[in-house]
Order: C-alpha cells, then sequence, then structure tokens
C-alpha cells in the first residue's frame, strides 16, 4: 500500500468528516441568515440552493459527502449562468 498525500487545504469530502459535519452543524445553529440574492451551486449534487433553509443542510454535508464540482459548473448554464468564479483557500 502506497499513502500519497494530497495537496488539499482541508481533508473534507470523506466519511471521516463526519463529526466535523455534526460540530459545524451546532455551530450553524447560532447563525441567523437571510436569503441569498442569487442561487448557490451545491457541489454534493450539483443543484442549486435558492434560500437559507436550503443552505444549512447541504453545507453541513458537503464536509463528508463526495462532491461532484464538475456536474456543478456543468448545470450552470442551464441556468443563464456563463461566468464562474470559485473560492477557496489559499492561492488560486
Amino acid at each position: 500500500m502506497k499513502v500519497v498525500p494530497l495537496a488539499v487545504s482541508v481533508r473534507s469530502s470523506c466519511v471521516m468528516m463526519k463529526l466535523a459535519g455534526d460540530r459545524l452543524a451546532k455551530e450553524l445553529d447560532a447563525v441567523t441568515r437571510d436569503n441569498h440574492r442569487f442561487p448557490i451551486v451545491n457541489n454534493a449534487d450539483a443543484m442549486f440552493l435558492r434560500t437559507a433553509a436550503e443552505l444549512k443542510p447541504w453545507l453541513i454535508l458537503q464536509i463528508s459527502a463526495s462532491l461532484y464540482r464538475e456536474d456543478s459548473v456543468n448545470c450552470m448554464p442551464a441556468e443563464g449562468f456563463d461566468t464562474f468564479i470559485v473560492f477557496r483557500p489559499g492561492k488560486s
């Protein structure tokens, strides 16, 4: 068996992060959020989130779920989006 370290800033998107998701849920309980002004594409299922109520459970799930980044980008043009901006930590 060979271990290959990955150059990622967060060890996420795996079942071992479930506890972190549970802890995030508790933190998010203290946050009040208005609906966003534009839809947010969720990487855990490549679907648009349109309300604040939809956002919290998917933020928690993304920590431990498989992510569908390519599918997420591919679903955007059907909604009229032609410019994509990705936010992530570190140098982009």
